[in-house]
């Protein structure tokens, strides 16, 4: 490990976390080091009518390995809150991949996750696969990332008294692009969208996640963020809208 980097991030509003996969965070490139480990965490008590305890914890670690300028990169993430003895909110995802560390043109990009998301009605979702990954254009202080994939999942819900179960095949496509508006401002812009393996099918079961982030650098060490997700679910399986979205506001701490 070069060096490590610890952030302590206040979330002023909470962001969506859809059941998308995660690329790139902000143009400042995470691949760069050879390794490196990234930490945020939030927990909150209010008394109320009953003890409300708000938790948030991210780990990230990403490390050089196997093939030259290649890696494993994963990532922990628990967003909670409990109210008296009863979970208000319990939602996290487990994910791993091994990537190219934006050296190439054209890279293999495998993943494996595992998610859940009780305000949901998502008990489980598992899911593998890999994605091809082009760099459409890079340059000092922007680029372009575009990706296309298959991967399996298996989704257990319950709706009501009713529990589904969803596997199948997916494709998984997205486009990223970052720009470095100036020295302290950067913008990162992706989207996501999942449909099913079958193109023949009449009813697509379709998936649109879209992802900004605005990130100002106060100082070398202090980093302020701006984000918003949109989440679009054709056809929902459990207790949640067809449209969703949320933004947040952290303060990020780099040592």
């Amino acid at each position: 490990m070069s060096r490590a980097i610890v952030f302590l991030i206040c979330f002023l509003f909470a962001s969506l976390n859809a059941q998308i996969l995660n690329v790139d965070r902000e143009n400042v490139d995470s691949f760069s080091k050879d390794g490196y480990w990234l930490l945020s965490g939030f927990i909150s008590k209010d008394k109320q009518i009953r003890d409300i305890q708000d938790i948030s914890f991210y780990l990230e670690k990403v490390q050089k390995v196997g093939l030259p300028n290649y890696g494993f990169a994963m990532m922990f993430q628990y967003d909670g809150t409990i109210s008296g003895i009863q979970d208000v909110q319990n939602e996290g995802y487990l994910q791993a991949r091994y990537r190219d560390f934006d050296t190439r043109r054209l890279s293999l990009d495998p993943f494996v996750q595992y998610q859940w998301n009780g305000l949901w009605g998502l008990e489980s979702r598992f899911l593998y696969g890999s994605n091809l990954r082009l760099r459409l254009f890079d340059s000092k202080g922007e680029d372009t990332y575009a990706s296309i994939g298959l991967f399996f999942q298996n989704e257990k819900w319950i709706r009501g008294s009713e529990s589904l179960v969803d596997k199948q095949l997916r494709i998984n496509t997205s486009l990223k692009s970052a720009e470095k508006l100036t020295d302290n401002i950067d913008i990162v812009n992706q989207v996501y969208f999942q449909m099913p393996s079958n193109l023949l099918k009449v009813d697509f079961d379709l998936r649109l996640y879209h992802y900004l982030e605005i990130v100002y650098s106060i100082t070398e060490q202090f980093q302020l963020g701006l984000n918003s997700d949109i989440f679009w679910n054709k056809f929902p399986l459990g207790e949640t809208e067809s449209w969703m979205y949320g933004y947040g506001v952290n303060l990020r701490l780099q040592l």
